[in-house]
């Protein structure tokens, strides 16, 4: 089963925004030095904050399939904790404008409109390997180029994430 193999990695790969990121350690002002990452962050959060739409459209293409709706659950899950950490890292640096619940809800109507009538169950998967490994490439760079340290770590741990959201969607 596709599941217990993605559980047990997934369960040795976890990770907690409150004990493993080192809050205690943000140097705020280094991170509002790179106002052009924090931008790009804001947007990462938006995209991260999406996952309801492109997970609940899948598990309705594969409905009939136990191990891959189990896994999107598991990746719902950890791709939550990617907006909630970036979100609060925002927050806690201050940057502006906040994100709201106002806005992430307009910006899921906006993608399930988009996904509204797409029922290519190889096209879609396709989509969503890319997407997530997209992601992947853009937490290691953006580690890469960000000076703050608890970002530094916040992309490391994303990154990690993405990547194995990518051997998923192709093991589906």
């Amino acid at each position: 089963m596709i599941y217990e193999d993605y559980l047990v990695v997934s369960e040795l790969n976890q990770w907690s925004p409150e004990q493993d990121v080192p809050w205690d350690s943000l140097d705020t002002q280094t991170a509002r030095g790179q106002l052009e990452i924090l931008e790009q962050l804001r947007e990462s959060a938006l995209i991260e904050s999406m996952h309801p739409v492109t997970t609940k459209h899948l598990m309705g293409l594969l409905w009939d399939d136990v191990d891959a709706t189990s896994v999107l659950s598991i990746e719902l899950f950890e791709g939550f904790r990617h907006f909630y950490v970036l979100r609060r890292y925002l927050d806690a640096v201050g940057h502006e404008p906040a994100i709201t619940d106002e806005e992430i809800v307009q910006a899921r109507t906006k993608a399930a409109e988009a996904v509204e009538g797409q029922h290519d169950l190889t096209q879609e998967l396709v989509n969503f390997i890319f997407s997530e490994h997209f992601a992947a490439y853009y937490f290691v760079r953006l580690r890469q180029r960000a000076r703050e340290p608890v970002l530094r770590t916040i992309a490391h741990l994303i990154a990690r994430d993405e990547f194995r959201h990518t051997q998923i969607s192709q093991d589906l």
